[in-house]
């Protein structure tokens, strides 16, 4: 998600706001909406989410022995940009 987050802000004068839709899925407990707002506001340095925002960031998360996340971004009528990450069972790992 990172790599995604930083790509679309080096084409941006001033930093890119998204609209987070945060939707866990089954075996996702302890991987909570602020506890990913938290993580990437310490990486960014800014707590890049706002509501409503014409950039939207999609985070599917689910996993009973292993977190496999789904990360789509998706700016107006532009084709989304999509990453899956597969890791260990810590959320934040």
């Amino acid at each position: 998600m990172m790599a995604l987050w930083l790509s679309i802000a080096l084409y941006s004068a001033t930093p890119p706001q998204a609209d987070l839709i945060f939707l866990p899925g089954p075996g996702a407990a302890g991987c909570d909406r602020q506890r990913l707002e938290d993580a990437v506001a310490t990486r960014l340095g800014y707590l890049p989410f706002a509501a409503g925002a014409d950039l939207r960031v999609i985070v599917e998360i689910e996993g009973q022995t292993k977190l496999r996340a789904r990360v789509r971004v998706l700016r107006g009528n532009k084709p989304p940009r999509e990453s899956s990450l597969s890791g260990p069972r810590d959320c934040l790992a």
